[in-house]
């Protein structure tokens, strides 16, 4: 009898401790993403039999003594047949009933909403984890599309591109990067330069997905591109490799000299004086002067390739020595006016430009 009367207070507890979940109700919007929602059958189901336990009770409050009572008469053989028989079977009913009613509701109000939590938790990760594995497997494939391009495939717009970049993970992005950086160095070595022009939407994707500009390698392997295609965009290419330099920093503890080097023949080629054999103004020659001291000492970058190097350094009067033997201040391209007499070695101009 305790135990029954215990259970059927646990129960109703339960049924009146059941958490409720808020969750927006609006519908996502035309081309959104499906939020993934937790299933509230249970609390549904909760909230009628709690509404309709309560009205029946309202309306049968005054049955509930004499029931009651019905059934402590009918418990009064069980519990000795004593005269006091029936009010002992009364109080164990209404005590067991409502101490089983206080724990389930603790229990239910407890623990409950910890374990429909760590459920929720669970089910909407692997929902965010399957739609983040779709964005990445979408973004590769875009990429892989224009970087290998089949015949009868439509053409990919940059946006569309963009969009998709954006959407991919880090790391995707990351693989994204390395992929198409490979296929820019190899074309290249093989002089395809329209397979190597297949990559500026790639990096220019990459560029837009960086909204914190963190990352200069995309700004600089874009300058590289723009730098070496069959029509040269000098003049692009050399605010994109400055961006490049700007966020890398101090080439000294940074790395990545070569920007530079190359921000220089960008600098050279753009320069009217050059292209009529003439030599810079002061202010253009220092620029590129700074920038070749930069490649020279830090990055041992040989300066008879491309050869417009050595031409323009004959027209400015620009020697070796003078770009080996200027002392650099912490920042890129910056210089002290004095000089250290250091000899030029022939060590510092072989090889060639890795990038």
């Amino acid at each position: 009898m305790a135990a029954a009367s215990g259970l059927a207070g646990g129960l109703l507890g339960f049924l009146f401790g059941i958490p409720r979940t808020l969750q927006n109700q609006e519908a996502p919007k035309a081309g959104g993403v499906t939020e993934i929602r937790v299933n509230t059958n249970l609390e549904q189901i909760s909230d009628w039999l709690t509404k309709i336990l309560v009205g029946v009770g309202l309306i049968q409050l005054g049955r509930i003594g004499t029931g009651l009572g019905s059934l402590a008469v009918a418990l009064k053989p069980a519990m000795g047949n004593s005269p006091s028989s029936s009010a002992a079977a009364m109080a164990i009913m209404v005590t067991f009933a409502l101490l089983g009613f206080l724990l389930g509701w603790l229990w239910t109000r407890i623990f409950l909403p910890g374990a429909f939590r760590a459920a929720d938790v669970e089910t909407i990760t692997e929902g965010v984890i399957n739609q983040q594995d779709e964005a990445d497997a979408k973004a590769l494939a875009l990429v892989n599309r224009i970087l290998d391009p089949n015949t009868g495939t439509p053409p990919i717009s940059e946006s569309v591109l963009i969009e998709a970049v954006k959407d991919a993970s880090p790391p995707t992005n990351v693989q994204i990067f390395g992929q198409a950086r490979a296929v820019r160095r190899n074309s290249v070595q093989t002089r395809e330069l329209q397979v190597m022009e297949r990559t500026m939407p790639v990096f220019r994707a990459l560029i837009a997905a960086d909204t914190g500009n963190r990352f200069h390698r995309n700004h600089g392997q874009l300058g590289y591109v723009l730098k070496d295609k069959k029509q040269p965009d000098w003049e692009e290419a050399e605010r994109t490799l400055t961006t490049a330099i700007s966020i890398r920093g101090d080439a000294g503890r940074n790395g990545y000299p070569f920007y530079e080097l190359n921000r220089a023949i960008c600098l050279i080629m753009s320069d009217d004086m050059f292209e009529h054999k003439m030599p810079s103004t002061q202010i253009q020659r220092e620029r590129i002067v700074n920038d070749l001291r930069v490649a020279v000492q830090l990055g041992r970058a040989r300066l008879d390739y491309p050869p417009q190097i050595s031409e323009w350094m004959r027209l400015n009067k620009v020697s070796e020595i003078e770009l080996s033997s200027a002392s650099m201040e912490v920042g890129a391209g910056s210089w002290r006016d004095e000089t250290v007499t250091v000899q030029a070695t022939s060590n510092l101009f072989r090889g060639p430009a890795a990038r």
